[in-house]
């Protein structure tokens, strides 16, 4: 199992990214990751491999070391947004709980 690893170098205003092959029977590191080299693109828009893939796993797992670290996303919406969205949806449960009330004091009737 692929495993991120971070390290912060606050002197510098950096993070150290690293990459380990980890085998999960023995727990033990069996491959580290090189630093990357990128090459010169030869054609604008040509096909290249990506750089590397990770399983759902791995990629959660490099999102929860990041978060323990302390790094958070951006947020995409604006409080305003936010507020719009929880109105909207209070809206949309007031209605299903009318309806809901509605057919059920039909069926007492």
């Amino acid at each position: 199992m692929i495993r991120a690893f971070l390290e912060r170098d606050p002197a510098r205003g950096q993070w150290h990214f690293y990459l380990s092959d980890i085998d999960p029977q023995t727990r033990k590191q069996t491959h580290r990751g090189a630093p990357v080299v990128l090459e010169p693109v030869d054609q604008e828009g040509s096909y290249s491999p990506p750089t590397m893939t990770l399983s759902q796993e791995e990629v959660k797992a490099l999102m929860d070391d990041m978060w323990m670290a302390g790094i958070r996303p951006s947020s995409t919406s604006s409080a305003v947004d936010l507020v719009e969205a929880k109105d909207q949806h209070l809206a949309d449960l007031r209605k299903s709980h009318d309806a809901i009330i509605t057919v059920m004091l039909r069926e007492i009737k």
